[in-house]
């Protein structure tokens, strides 16, 4: 089933789920780096994990699949709601 609350894109999203979670912290780990209180060595320790776990499972290439996915299914704009 659908979430209603999501966009077709979210939608689509969860279907990859584990590892488009992975991306999305790997990309939010990044962001949080530039809090000069941040606790640089645990965020790249947990950013080392990730881009290890990504790269076995081919994830660096999501948003490529999304679309592929997308584009088979024949969904709306991926931002309609």
């Amino acid at each position: 089933p659908l979430d209603d609350t999501k966009t077709v894109g979210e939608n689509i999203r969860l279907a990859f789920g584990e590892i488009a979670a992975k991306v999305e912290r790997f990309n939010q780990i990044g962001e949080e780096m530039a809090n000069p209180d941040a606790d640089f060595d645990a965020l790249m320790e947990e950013m080392g994990k990730l881009q290890n776990e990504i790269d076995a499972a081919n994830g660096w290439d999501i948003d490529s699949q999304l679309e592929q996915a997308m584009d088979a299914l024949q969904c709306p704009d991926p931002d309609t709601p």
